[in-house]
């Protein structure tokens, strides 16, 4: 049987950084970054997909472009521009609302 005292383990297991039930990291900590996420991209994504996608209708207009050809290229590049945004405002909001809470517990 093998021993299981390792000390990196031991060090981990026992580490304030990962104790999520702390002090400064509750249930209610995961709510509160989850809400602040969903506010934001509900809000945040669809204005970006619409600016983005109105300067590129207004741009394909002038070259003169057939309008269900502008309908489908700026509804794929909003629609990309959300995905973008909803990742970028995912990495913010957990890095400033989960992993510095964790990091400060130590």
């Amino acid at each position: 049987m093998e021993n299981n005292n390792n000390p990196d383990l031991a060090q981990v297991s026992s580490s304030k950084t990962f104790a999520i039930g702390g002090p400064k990291l509750t249930e209610g900590s995961f709510f509160v970054a989850w809400l602040v996420f969903f506010l934001s991209t509900s809000i945040g994504t669809p204005v970006a997909g619409a600016v983005v996608g109105a300067i590129m209708g207004a741009m394909l207009g002038l070259v003169g472009a057939d309008a269900k050809v502008i309908m489908v290229v700026c509804g794929v590049i909003g629609f990309i521009v959300g995905g973008l945004m909803s990742y970028l405002l995912f990495r913010l909001i957990v890095k400033k609302m989960i992993i510095d809470k964790l990091l400060s517990i130590q």
